[in-house]
């Protein structure tokens, strides 16, 4: 049975949280689902409300739709961060 996945990568601004993804879905071919970055919505809507509200929409959109995806956030608190039993899943 298909469940779907919802992976949120949030760490400090320049940690590599595209470059994660990147790598992920192109060399690991980890299935990440389409990904949620809301500082790539706000430079498309030149507009940070617009491009959060954006967010949110293709968020609800997704889960709605019981569809895999990830989402892109920033943590304001830099610290070590693990979650034991994380684990991502291959593509097929």
């Amino acid at each position: 049975m298909y469940k779907p996945k919802l992976t949120l990568i949030a760490v400090i601004n320049g940690a590599g949280k595209s470059t994660f993804f990147d790598f992920a879905t192109e060399k690991e071919k980890l299935c990440l689902g389409p990904r949620i970055n809301p500082d790539e919505l706000a430079l498309k809507y030149n507009s940070e409300i617009v491009g959060g509200k954006e967010a949110v929409k293709l968020r609800k959109q997704y889960i709605d739709n019981k569809e895999t995806f990830h989402q892109e956030t920033t943590s304001e608190q830099p610290r070590n961060f693990f979650v034991p039993g994380v684990a991502f899943m291959p593509c097929k």
